[in-house]
């Protein structure tokens, strides 16, 4: 395995991401397989919870993985598909060395940052690397030399080049040359204190990538070449470009590929970058033009749309169009109105988060339909289309989000089951690429006694995107279709009616099309997986009118409409698990039931406790311990009786609902329809009287602590239980081997 480290100087931005996908391409080009690594010196775990104004667009991998935007680049430079393991942060690492050091992995060693820290950050590279099984690997190192937060990644690279061989090691330094407008020349001084950097902390490098506003000459190319102890040959100009794809055709030109096989002692094939430069004409030099109205609401940034505005790049190569966004921010809209989307060949609404902007962009769906503007929707773009045909085509007025709007008469839009109960923000998303079953119902026909038809399609989405198209919900036949990849992947999907004696369907299209679609014809595109395949490369396309017509449809979808909206049952309640310990009952799984029906586990235990006739305790709110037998049966009995007195609602049957005061009065308000009803006030419940525990009897326990020597420590009544060789979390039987006032000591006890 080779290695290709990236590292960057003086600023950041300087296009170290561009510079390594330009290098995988060109080594990628002469026969040889990359993959590439980004590492980045930030806490996060992932880039998923980041704002796009501070840190722009969120990538999703394939893998579900949310990661950084230079990872978009390298797929689209590279044609490889990445994974999460191929995005490394600072959060990554350490929080893999402190779960090892919980675990007891480094068997009582102090656990530092060196060697700890960045043996993990050596073993994340080299596992991506190995996994892939390529010929080269590339890691780019986010960041700038001489930040405090880069320092164990430069370490860790360090002490991979130490421990692979340098003939198997590289690293290409990007730095800043500027031009300053007072002299006129290129100053090499920030290059010079940024390899003086980088060799401090025991990096020298291989090669510098000289960034410009122009192209340096070769006095000034000798002289970054003597101060920073680089061949001539390593050290390239790499002036401004009209594109980034012009940038391996730069790198390829002065030579950089080559003397990074000689380095590396590779043996690469012919070059093939005759696709690539056709490509590259083909943005210079495009027949048309196109507009196209990309309504976010994070404008202000274009980073936050990166992927799109590439796919936009390469769509128009293909169709060999010019593809000229016009910017609007969805709040814009409804201050100014739909006449800032007159004129556009096509509208985009891209995803995002929370309320605002999202009215905005509803009335931009609008202008599109109403207008026959071809239109894309994704992951929340896709979601208001869904609202907007709901409110303005099929009459369901005040049609929404539930995530927006958690009263609506009509939501479209709801939450997915599973993640109801989810209380972190951070990689709890349904993400990647699986099969996903679509399922929708035709409603009974007015008078008839016949049950609502079902049928069910799979096709193979994915979306970034929570939460989805209501599965509840269902209005007929009206059917919608989802994106597969939020950030640069496939989006190729388009809204339309359905007939429901079909699945709901969706057309491609490939062959290309002008690039002004007439009125009568609908159009969308695809960003490609990669840039040389054709068969990949679907650009701007344009079909006839849809058979049946689209009025058709639209009729068809209105009469399947059910004339009331129809509850469904969104979660399911765990089957109770019992216990019988002595004279007592565990309902092991007290915590998960609570979790799903949504309720305080104190008020449940109450209720229980109540119906049952008995009186019991919470083991740490998540066993339920019952004084005398209790069947299964009869605890899914009295679960079930909770969740219809305190969870659903009596008028729309659904569960979104929740426990309100009126007049210190507790009452049951429906999200959903509205409606309010009173409730039993439920006492404490009366706590149970357990028995001394007695040496040699066995016990079901929870280890909620770990003690200072090891030992796990449960907690029982009044008693403390001190078990050795138990991990924190963990539910045991254990043996008490002695009981000395209210502390006890035990062993696990084996059958």
């Amino acid at each position: 395995m080779k290695y290709v480290i990236v590292t960057g100087g003086v600023l950041s931005g300087l296009g170290k991401g561009i510079t390594t996908s330009s290098i995988g391409l060109n080594l990628k080009a002469r026969g040889l397989d990359v993959t590439a690594i980004k590492i980045d010196p930030y806490l996060n775990v992932d880039a998923g919870t980041m704002n796009p104004y501070q840190h722009g667009e969120v990538y999703v991998m394939e893998d579900g993985g949310e990661v950084d935007l230079d990872l978009g680049n390298y797929e689209r430079f590279l044609d490889v598909e990445l994974t999460r393991d191929h995005n490394i942060t600072t959060g990554k690492a350490y929080l893999s060395v402190i779960e090892k050091e919980r675990k007891g992995d480094y068997l009582g060693d102090t656990v530092q940052i060196i060697p700890h820290v960045v043996d993990e950050i050596k073993r994340m590279i080299v596992y991506a690397a190995e996994a892939a099984g390529v010929d080269v690997t590339l890691v780019e190192i986010g960041g700038t030399v001489g930040d405090i937060e880069s320092m164990p990644f430069l370490e860790a690279v360090r002490q991979l080049s130490f421990d692979v061989g340098r003939e198997n090691c590289v690293f290409v330094h990007t730095t800043l040359v500027p031009i300053l407008p007072v002299v006129g020349e290129p100053k090499t001084k920030p290059t010079q204190h940024s390899v003086r950097e980088l060799r401090a902390v025991g990096v020298r490098p291989d090669a510098i990538v000289a960034r410009a506003p122009q192209p340096l000459d070769e006095a000034t190319r000798k002289k970054i070449s003597l101060f920073g102890d680089v061949p001539l040959e390593g050290v390239v100009s790499a002036p401004d470009a009209g594109s980034i794809y012009e940038v391996p055709l730069l790198l390829n030109d002065q030579g950089l590929p080559e003397y990074l096989l000689r380095r590396l002692a590779l043996k690469g094939g012919g070059k093939d970058l005759e696709e690539w430069r056709a490509f590259v004409k083909r943005l210079r030099e495009p027949s048309a033009e196109v507009e196209i109205a990309l309504v976010g609401k994070y404008t202000h940034l274009q980073d936050s749309y990166i992927s799109h505005v590439e796919a936009f790049a390469h769509a128009g190569a293909r169709a060999d169009v010019k593809v000229n966004i016009r910017w609007i921010e969805s709040v814009d809209i409804r201050q100014k109105g739909a006449s800032v989307l007159e004129g556009v060949h096509g509208v985009l609404v891209p995803g995002g988060f929370g309320s605002r902007g999202t009215e905005g962009k509803i009335t931009a769906i609008q202008f599109a339909r109403e207008n026959d503007i071809p239109f894309q929707g994704v992951c929340l773009g896709f979601q208001m289309a869904t609202v907007e045909f709901a409110r303005h085509v099929l009459g369901l007025e005040g049609a929404n989000s539930t995530e927006f709007d958690p009263k609506t008469p009509h939501p479209v839009v709801d939450l997915l089951p599973k993640q109801r109960g989810v209380e972190d923000k951070g990689a709890t998303m349904r993400l990647g690429w699986g099969p996903t079953r679509w399922s929708w119902r035709r409603g009974p026909e007015p008078g008839s006694s016949t049950g609502p038809a079902t049928s069910t399609s799979a096709t193979a989405t994915a979306t970034r995107s929570i939460p989805p198209t209501s599965r509840s919900w269902r209005p007929g036949a009206f059917a919608t279709t989802a994106s597969r990849r939020t950030a640069g992947g496939w989006t190729c999907w388009s809204w339309r009616a359905t007939p429901t004696s079909s699945p709901p369907s969706s057309t491609r299209s490939s062959s290309r099309g002008p690039c002004g679609p007439p009125p009568s014809t609908t159009a969308w595109w695809r960003p490609p997986r990669r840039t040389g395949g054709s068969e990949t490369l679907l650009g701007l396309a344009s079909i006839g009118r849809l058979v049946p017509s689209y009025q058709e449809l639209l009729k068809r979808a209105k009469e399947g409409l059910p004339h009331t909206t129809e509850g469904g049952e969104r979660f399911q309640v765990p089957r109770a698990e019992v216990l019988q310990e002595g004279a007592s009952t565990v309902l092991r799984n007290f915590a998960e039931i609570c979790d799903v029906i949504n309720r305080d586990p104190q008020q449940v235990f109450a209720y229980l406790l109540r119906e049952i006739g008995t009186a019991g305790s919470l083991d740490d709110n998540r066993r339920a311990v019952f004084k005398g037998r209790l069947s299964a049966d009869e605890a899914d009995e009295r679960i079930s009786s909770y969740v219809e007195e305190y969870v659903l609602c009596g008028e729309c049957r659904r569960p979104d609902t929740r426990i309100v005061k009126e007049d210190r009065i507790p009452m049951l308000e429906c999200d959903a329809c509205g409606a309010r009803r009173s409730l039993r006030v439920v006492k404490k419940a009366p706590k149970v009287e357990e028995e001394g525990l007695q040496a040699g009897q066995v016990y079901e326990v929870m280890i909620q602590d770990v003690g200072k020597k090891g030992d796990g420590v449960a907690k029982r009544d009044k008693y403390v239980i001190y078990v050795p060789g138990t991990a924190k979390g963990s539910i045991v039987k254990v043996r008490i081997e002695k009981v000395v006032g209210t502390v006890a000591f035990a062993k696990v006890a084996t059958e």
